[in-house]
This record gives structure tokens, sequence and C-alpha cells, in this order.
């Protein structure tokens, strides 16, 4: 079924694994100001990657990069904060019995 697929070279694998490093370690500070991507995208630009595609802008996959990153971090911290009001709700109905 996906005999024809074509994994990524490892200097890709590596240049997102330095990038999530990156992401990780200083998402804790950056998030509460604005502007957060672009102070992102200043900390990733000293990341070396030898881009295989000259058609696929380098400064576009950062951007999409930082974007799905930021997206998913959110989204996830969301769902987990939602979770716990309901057990919370449950909880709070239950002692109110």
């Amino acid at each position: 079924m996906f005999s024809s697929l074509m994994t990524p070279d490892c200097n890709f694998y590596q240049y997102i694994f330095e990038l999530d490093i990156i992401f990780t370690n200083q998402f804790p500070t950056l998030a509460p100001p604005p502007k957060v991507g672009q102070k992102f995208k200043i900390l990733m630009l000293n990341v070396y990657f030898e881009h295989p595609c000259e058609q696929f802008p380098h400064d576009y996959l950062l951007n999409l990069y930082i974007r799905f990153r930021i997206y998913i971090t959110l989204t996830r911290t969301n769902r987990n904060l939602q979770i716990r009001r309901m057990k919370n709700r449950k909880l709070q109905i239950l002692c109110n019995l």
C-alpha cells in the first residue's frame, strides 16, 4: 500500500529534531509576550540545514514548522484543561449533593 513512499533524508530529521529541542526549551518563556513566531524564527535561523530542494523556500519551511508547533501545543494544552474542568465539574456536582 505504501511501498512507493520515500522517507526524508537524515539531515532533515536532524534539522527537525534540533528545531524541536529549541521549541520545547523556549516555549514556556517565549509564549506569553506577543510576536512569539518571530522570536522563534530568530532563534531557529541559527540551526544549519542544507536545503535539498531549491523550489521549496527554506523560510516557508521554517514558518510552517513554527505555526504547526504552536498550533499543536495550544490545542493539546486546551484539551487537557477542558478534561480537567469536566472532571472537576463532576466532582463539584457530587460534592453538592
